[in-house]
């Protein structure tokens, strides 16, 4: 299951966004980056592998709505699968950093 973190007391509003972040790929990133890419040759394109060579990864930043935090689990689920860390945050913008557990 996806760790969540929602900073401060502030209401879900306008403005607000949840984010999906892989905090961690595990020991086949190789598995991770084809639940991300879809179907894809890993011996062809290691320049897409060294896109992932850091965490925290920023996977999908979405408006909070009534079902966003739902659909981030249902995107997180097959990371995990893969062996992923996840973690769901809450933040004032699209492109906020990521904060920490």
């Amino acid at each position: 299951m996806s760790l969540f973190r929602k900073p401060g007391a502030r209401r879900r509003g306008a403005g607000n966004f949840y984010q999906l972040w892989i905090t961690d790929f595990g020991p086949d990133k190789t598995a991770v980056a084809r639940v991300i890419a879809g179907e894809w040759d890993s011996e062809t394109d290691e320049g897409f592998m060294a896109v992932l060579d850091r965490t925290p990864w920023l996977y999908q930043s979405l408006d909070a709505g009534p079902d966003t935090f739902s659909l981030l689990n249902i995107l997180a689920h097959p990371l995990e699968n893969a062996g992923a860390r996840t973690e769901i945050t809450a933040a004032d913008s699209p492109d906020t950093p990521y904060r920490g557990s």
